[in-house]
């Protein structure tokens, strides 16, 4: 504080007198952020098939990358996909043009991008996309056309493994068993205000349309509306006319909160645990009134090593994060 201002507030805080106040640690924690996230496993044979395709796509890509690169076809690439999707997407912009790649001894070497190379990292990314649209509930069907090819193991053995010669994705908002749950919840939980959370505008419009059907008065919160529609929205939500929204997760920023709400329902986790918990507390939930947010993870899919890898950060970092995490079948949280 510069000499004049200390000035200036000397003659205010000779008018005032200052008592200092400890209030109870117990009378504050109970005010604490702290969230009940019910991890809830839905089981869809559809998406755990295409799930599985999906997964193809991006094992065999994997492998004609390191082919590309060390003329080596492998089983077992070892490579990092996340890194490659990474550098992929900055080689697209023209933000790099070269990758940097791990060789056979561990270390990493700076490879030039080649035309060959640019479409099979193109086509991770692509598969990368696709996934997290399948686990939305934006993928409607996965249609690839698949060969053998003889691939290396670790220990030197030749093995016929499946390679994918093209692969072609439908993208549109479907019905898949985590819908049905939502729709299922909010039928037999009209008296809670609840808001659903989505990654995509088509995904939140089809959700409404089945709520609609099903008897379910909703509205629905994205960042392109007006903010006059929006208000009238909130208002809606917050009086009571209606008890369900539909809210798109990027909706507002770090300043769109409704402490109103009773639950919140999470189409599908988020890698990062800080966004996770920021987005989960837009409901405001307390020590002293806890508030459940439901996480829907389809079983046997990429999706649940994900939310396991998310758990892990929220559960590795306690004083930073407040929470219960509890797992329930799709039948037993409704």
């Amino acid at each position: 504080m510069s000499a004049t201002k200390r000035q200036a507030a000397e003659i205010w805080e000779s008018l005032f007198t200052f008592t200092e106040i400890t209030p109870p640690r117990t009378a504050i924690a109970q005010f604490s952020a702290f969230l009940d996230f019910r991890i809830v496993d839905i089981e869809d044979v559809e998406v755990a098939a295409m799930a599985e395709r999906v997964g193809l796509v991006v094992t065999d890509t994997l492998r004609k990358i390191r082919h590309n690169v060390t003329r080596e076809f492998l089983v077992e690439p070892g490579l990092d996909p996340a890194s490659l999707s990474r550098q992929g997407s900055q080689i697209a912009v023209g933000k790099r043009q070269h990758l940097d790649f791990a060789g056979a001894s561990g270390m990493p070497q700076r490879v030039p991008v080649n035309r060959a190379l640019r479409s099979l990292l193109g086509r991770l990314m692509k598969a990368f996309a696709e996934r997290l649209f399948l686990f939305e509930g934006r993928l409607a069907h996965v249609a690839c056309q698949v060969y053998e090819r003889i691939a290396t193991s670790d220990d030197g053995t030749r093995l016929r493994v499946e390679s994918v010669r093209s692969v072609e994705y439908s993208t549109a908002a479907v019905d898949t068993a985590k819908v049905r749950w939502i729709v299922s919840r909010l039928e037999h939980g009209r008296h809670v205000r609840t808001i659903v959370m989505v990654r995509n505008t088509d995904v939140g419009a089809y959700l409404s349309a089945r709520c609609a059907a099903a008897g379910v008065a909703c509205v629905r919160l994205w960042g392109e509306m007006g903010d006059s529609e929006r208000r009238n929205a909130i208002a809606r939500l917050r009086n009571g006319s209606v008890r369900v929204a539909i809210v798109n997760r990027n909706m507002g920023g770090r300043g769109f909160d409704l402490p109103f709400i009773d639950e919140a329902i999470f189409v599908s986790p988020k890698s990062s645990h800080e966004a996770m918990w920021q987005e989960a507390l837009r409901i405001r939930s307390t020590r002293k009134r806890v508030k459940p947010a439901f996480v829907l993870v389809f079983r046997r899919t990429e999706e649940s090593d994900k939310c396991a890898r998310l758990l892990q950060s929220i559960e590795a970092n306690p004083k930073e994060f407040s929470a219960k995490v509890t797992k329930v079948s799709a039948e037993g949280s409704e």
